[in-house]
């Protein structure tokens, strides 16, 4: 039996670009109760410094074995 992959999902609501239009907070329950999302992480702007270094963290944090990235083009 093959082991369940480790899906984390990034979120941005870039800035007020995105998270005028959509409901994080409801994406965020709706992904963690389809049972193949294990992890989500939300933050404001991904493409800034401080979003990157969230990235890089989570990353090493959590080790996951699929990434999924909701977010702009940058």
């Amino acid at each position: 039996m093959e082991a369940k992959k480790k899906v984390l999902l990034f979120l941005c609501n870039c800035g007020t670009n995105i998270a005028n239009f959509v409901d994080m907070q409801n994406l965020e329950h709706w992904a963690k109760a389809t049972g193949t999302i294990e992890v989500v992480k939300v933050h404001d702007l991904l493409c800034a410094p401080q979003g990157k270094e969230f990235y890089k963290n989570a990353l090493n944090e959590i080790k996951p074995d699929t990434i999924l990235i909701g977010a702009c083009s940058p």
